[in-house]
Formats: C-alpha cells, structure tokens, sequence
C-alpha cells in the first residue's frame, strides 16, 4: 500500500493510502498534491523479492509530509515474533516498569518467578489495546524488521535503508487490539508521533518533521522482502545472518592504530589512573564513586587482570596478582559469592538505592568472576606462577556457590542475597556465563558437580532465552530489557562448554547463540553528522555492539569479552560469518581509542567510552561523554586473545585481524610465505596464531596466545615470512 503523511510537527494531520494496480502505479491526492508513485518488484531469488518504490510529485508543494510503503499482515497473532535487530526483540512485548535512570526492582518485583520485565521501551503492548512501536533506522543495528509466526511455520525479513533523499526512514509496526492484523510501514523522513524515547522513558516531544515538497522532486524507498519456510526463532536468526548485509553491502576495513600500539597506550593508562596505591589493586574506573571504584566481573574487575597478567610488564603483573589479594582478603561474602562493589576500604551491593546492603548481588559478577579467576589460574600456572591458597579456596568456594544457587532453584537468578544464597529477583540470563566459569573450574579442581551443573544450566538457559531469541539480564540498570551482553554470555558459555566436553550439542547451540549476537552488531558504516566527535574524526560503526533495548547506544566491544569464541566457532564449523563478525569488531576497536596524537573529545590518552551513538536516545549522535570505562577492557582483550595474523599453510588461509595488510608470495604442500605489510603511522608487533587444517579442528582452549611468535614491524614496513605446519619461520 503506498502512504503519503501529512504532519503539524510531529502529529499526522492527514493520511492517504493508495493500493498499487496491476502495473505497480498509483495516483495520490493529498493536500492540493497530486503524487505519481510507482511500485517495481523484482525476484532476486527463491523468496527473495527487490522491492523500488517510487513517489514523484507532480502537481503542488508538499509541506510537513512524509512518503511511505505499508506493508499489511492478516492473520497475525500475538505469539508472532518481532525481531527488529538491537532495538526490540519478541516485540519487547513484557511487563513494563516506568522508572528513571537507573532503574531498580521495586517490592512487588522482587520474586524468584518474575515474568521479564522492562522499563519503558519503545514495545508492542501486552495487553489487548491497539499496539504501536515506532523507531528510526537508525536505532537498529540493521535496517530491517523480521517476523516468526508459529502458526503458519513462516519466517519473513524486510530490509530497507537507513535513509533517502528526503531524510532518515522511520519503521512503524501497529497491531489491531484483537491482534488478527498488523502494519508495518516504512517512511522517509521517518517521524516519531507526539513522543519519542529518550534515556530510558518515552517521554521527550519529538522534534521529527515532515519534509518539504516541491513539483518534479520524487523519493525512492528500496527495500527486500525475504519470505521462507521457518520452523524456530533461531531458524529465523539464522537466515538474518545471511542477509543482513544484502542492501547496505560488505564494509571496508580501514587501518590505524595497531593491537600491540593500543595495548602500550592502555597499559600505561591503567598504570597512571587505575592503580590504587592504598587498596593495592586496580580499581575499574577512576574512583570517582562506588561503581567508578570496584565492581567485580561485568565492567572489568578480575577481567582486566587477564591481560596485565600475560602481556603486562613486572609492575603491571604485580599489581594485577596484588589484586587477587585486595578481593579474597574481603570481597567475598560468608555464602561464597563476591560482593558487587567496593569503595574507600568498604563493600557493597547492587541495590541502587539501599547501596550499604552488601549482600544485594547482581550475579552476573560472580559468574564473570569465575570464568576470569579459572583463565588466569591456567595462564599462571602455564607461567610456573604460584597459586595462594586464598586464591584457589576463594575460587572453589564461589563455584560451590554458583552449584549450590543452582540446586536449591535450578536457576541462578538475577539479584541474590550473597550471604543466603536465596533468590531475590529471578528469571533471567544474568548469570550467562556462569556454565563456562563452572566448566573450567572442574577441570581445575577435578570437580565433576561443578560441570553437571554448568550443562543443567546451559541446558536450561539455551531453552529458555536463546530459543526464544530473548536474552536478558546482563547489565545490571536496565531491569531485564533484551540486551547483548546476556547474548555474548550465552556463546561463550556453550563454546566452553563445546572444548571442554567435545559434545556437539554445545557446538550446534553456540552457532544459535552466535546468529543472535549478530543482530547486536552494527552490520554497516552510519554516517554520522560531519560536526560531531565521530563524524569529524571519521570514525566506522561497524563492528560496534549494541548495548541493549534501553540503553541505546553501540559500544566499541562486547561487554566484556574480546570476542574469541567467534573464532573457535569459525576453526570449529568453517562458517567464515563468525569470522567476519570478529574481524569487524576487533579490527575497529582501536579507533575509538583517545590518543596524545588524536584525541577522542579531550579525553586523556588510554581513555574510551562505551558510547557508538547512532540514535539519539541520549541526544548526541556520533559523541561521547567524558568518561573511561569498560571498553577498556574489551580493548586489552582483544590484544591479548585475537590473533593479529591467522595463518592455516596447507589451506592457504591468511586473516588479518590486526592493522596489517598481506599477501600470498608463494605455497607449497606445507608452508605458506606471505608479505605482511604494517601500512599504519605506528610501530607494531604482531601476534600469528599458525595451525594445519588438521590442528583447527582442536579445541583452542585457553590463553593460547601467550607465547605466539610475533611479528615486529616498523611503521610502514614490509616483511616477508614463511609459515611452515609447525612453526613459524620470520625472514
């Protein structure tokens, strides 16, 4: 149905809708205007269909008015599934609490069985009123909508772009109140009616208008309907992942500051402003208040340690083990589980409002804590480092925690009582990676109920978020809106899971896991306004990972992980998607990275934000406030974990993770001889993961990287390398 909108700022004022004939025209009369439109559908293959939809004006001037596509669902039903990737998931079609920042469960919520609850997010309504949820492309990760209906064994995926000539599109999905018919429309300019989202309330005027229309001026909306048998929710993920790219392309991968440059800005920054003389560890931010000073897992704490410990210099691992001492000496509570913060010599939770009960706990840190703790007991004892029995008690002590948390509720909830163990707020994946903490802690302590609940638990959380495609619970201040660090959570947990036990069921569950971490990631480059800190740096949003439904914003990284289970999945399965995802994160980290030379919005060197503002949720598009946090972290990660070059000599496969270029100078049956090339401003020294075809099949395992041979090459220089099936050979 083709749709011409008149507004008065951002309420419509006239509506007019014309249905294609057989030839795919139409005539249009609104306001003294006479629109011409053309519909043109092309097969592109078997259920795929290109669609041009074309809107010339040819008689009057249009003002206040916006150009659309509608597209009409009967037969729809409240169980369909509404996908519109990083901005709502299952429709956020839940229960809603309206609160300000930052959000918290109040009383009536606080219960072991609490349906998903979310703040007030753009959503489909649940109750039985008509159902309107309205976003600019620009809020997605890709322009695009998709829907599962149960009933029919359908899947259906729309693609459109972000903007025309006449302004941003607007994505609109109306539901009737019975819930038989839905409406999905898609307009340019897009314009959000009366209010839009802001924060995480949909309370700010919109300042949306339409645009203005002269005689002889036309708008084009292309668009792709994708329309396919489909039998499950990640049966649906999974044929996203296959055409999420099809309108806006493949990105270009551009270079600039090297992993090995980044990480000797980021450790000395950690040094400079990290480092907390008095309480002897590395506090998470700078100390500006309780969550600026310590909190465990989620945003660094115990995470950070990892990659001082295996690239930093003496200082730097003295400092990091000084940490292990700072949180087992009373960071943990009687119950075993870690308490969230801590600040000026005191402990505390993870009531926002009632800070001082120590024992309110957001279990995802402890879930992280474990996984980093059994990381870094590996890369210790690979050192030949000495493990303090503090350290290895404290450490099985929070993993009989985890077991116990879970045997008593076969859940790990979101908020739990430290001391009690008893569940305060539940139904959520918070605790994602929990089962790949508790599965290399029985390996490390010869602890076989440790992995029996780390499979009942992954069992448990793949059937009921990553086969809903609803994964919730990860940060910590946005009740259980969908987000994407719950998602990376869950990947990381079956990929362990997968190398530590070899059954293909975590393999299958990872490849689900992982299509749905897909539609987190910015799947192309937005251009930002050429007056903003993104837009006159040139920065790329590729790669960047959408937070959640409320916080609307990319982020330099996964919260808080480097990103290498997409690597195994990609050694495991051949699927070079996963691949390519890695690449375009890890490759576009470094950019956001303010530098003595570059700036990033005045922050001092070593600092970076977590903001990609593609939206404007917090009204700065393409800024940042000033602030170190998190993505830090991701950053020394991804130098410590990602390999800079990958090399397989008998397959002839050469990536380039890192800011270096190559090229193929000769094979033979057994080696491979590649021409690296540094073309960056900047002095790099560069990690090569090296393996046969056959070596790629086995698990990779653990801080495989810490003794790669590297490659050292000047600014702008060349060299020539021979890789052979069992070492590397640099020339």
């Amino acid at each position: 149905m083709f749709v011409i909108l008149g507004y008065d700022g951002s309420s419509v004022v006239s509506r007019t809708d014309v249905p294609p004939d057989e030839n795919g025209a139409g005539r249009m009369e609104q306001n003294n205007c006479v629109w011409q439109t053309q519909l043109m559908v092309t097969l592109a293959e078997e259920g795929v269909f290109d669609l041009l939809c074309t809107f010339a004006l040819t008689e009057g001037i249009g003002r206040q008015a916006a150009v659309g596509l509608a597209l009409i669902g009967t037969g729809w039903s409240a169980d369909n599934y509404v996908l519109l990737p990083g901005a709502a998931y299952a429709g956020n079609r839940f229960q809603v609490r309206a609160q300000d920042y930052p959000p918290m469960f109040g009383p009536q919520d606080r219960r072991a069985d609490l349906p998903i609850t979310v703040t007030d997010v753009p959503r489909l309504s649940v109750g039985d009123d008509p159902s309107r949820l309205q976003l600019l492309a620009r809020d997605l990760t890709t322009p695009a909508a998709a829907y599962f209906a149960p009933d029919t064994q359908q899947g259906v995926i729309i693609l459109f772009d972000e903007r025309t000539d006449a302004g941003p599109v607007g994505i609109t999905v109306s539901e009737t109140g019975d819930r038989t018919q839905a409406e999905i429309i898609f307009s340019s300019p897009g314009v959000r009616e009366g209010l839009r989202y802001e924060g995480c309330r949909i309370q700010r005027p919109s300042e949306d208008w339409g645009a203005d229309f002269t005689a002889g001026e036309s708008v084009t909306l292309r668009l792709r309907l994708c329309v396919f048998p489909c039998d499950s929710i990640p049966a649906l993920f999974a044929r996203f992942c296959a055409h999420r790219k099809d309108l806006t392309g493949s990105v270009t991968l551009t270079h600039g500051l090297p992993f090995s440059a980044a990480w000797d800005i980021q450790e000395n920054k950690y040094n400079r402003d990290n480092w907390n003389e008095n309480g002897g560890y590395y506090s998470v931010g700078l100390r500006e208040n309780v969550h600026q000073d310590w909190q465990a897992g989620w945003v660094g704490g115990l995470m950070s340690t990892h990659p001082l410990l295996m690239h930093g210099t003496e200082q730097s691992r003295a400092r990091a083990l000084s940490t292990f001492d700072f949180v087992f000496a009373g960071g943990q509570a009687p119950g075993g589980l870690l308490y969230g913060c801590g600040h000026n010599g005191g402990w505390y939770g993870d009531d926002f409002y009632n800070l001082s009960d120590k024992n309110f706990h957001f279990v995802r840190k402890s879930a992280d804590a474990l996984y980093f703790l059994c990381k870094q007991w590996d890369l210790l004892h690979k050192q030949g480092v000495s493990i303090k029995p503090a350290w290895r008690d404290g450490t099985r002590r929070l993993g009989n925690a985890l077991v116990r948390l879970w045997d008593n509720n076969k859940q790990w909830g979101q908020f739990v009582n430290a001391q009690t163990l008893e569940i305060i707020v539940g139904g959520s994946a918070a605790a994602s990676m929990a089962p790949a903490g508790l599965a290399l802690a029985a390996a490390q302590f010869s602890h076989p109920d440790f992995l029996r609940v780390a499979e009942e638990g992954a069992e448990l959380l793949y059937q009921n978020f990553t086969a809903r495609g609803i994964t919730t619970g990860g940060p910590g201040e946005i009740l259980q809106c969908p987000d994407s660090e719950s998602a990376y959570g869950l990947l990381e947990s079956f990929v362990v899971l997968w190398e530590t036990t070899g059954k293909a069921q975590w393999l299958a569950k990872a490849q689900d896991a992982a299509c749905q971490c897909a539609s987190w990631n910015v799947s192309y480059d937005f251009e930002y306004p050429p007056d903003s800190t993104f837009g006159r740096l040139g920065l790329k949003s590729a790669g960047a990972v959408m937070a959640n439904v409320q916080n609307k914003h990319g982020a330099p990284g996964i919260c808080t992980l480097s990103g290498d289970s997409l690597l195994k999945l990609w050694r495991a399965t051949g699927n070079e998607f996963y691949m390519q995802m890695l690449r375009e994160t890890a490759r576009n980290i470094t950019q956001y990275l303010s530098r003595a030379d570059r700036p990033v919005d005045e922050m001092p060197a070593g600092w970076m934000n977590e903001r990609v503002n593609l939206s404007d949720w917090d009204n700065n598009i393409g800024g940042v406030f000033r602030g170190s946090t998190w993505a830090e972290v991701s950053c020394m990660l991804t130098y410590a974990e990602v390999p800079g070059l990958y090399v397989r000599p008998d397959a002839g496969i050469v990536v380039a993770f890192d800011h270096v270029d190559t090229e193929i100078v000769e094979q033979t049956s057994d080696a491979l001889t590649v021409r690296v090339t540094n073309p960056t401003a900047f002095a790099a020294s560069v990690t090569v993961l090296c393996e046969t075809r056959e070596q790629s099949h086995e698990p990779l395992g653990q801080n495989r990287l810490r003794d790669a041979p590297r490659i050292a090459l000047a600014s702008r220089q060349s060299k020539i390398i021979t890789l052979g099936k069992n070492d590397g050979r640099f020339n």
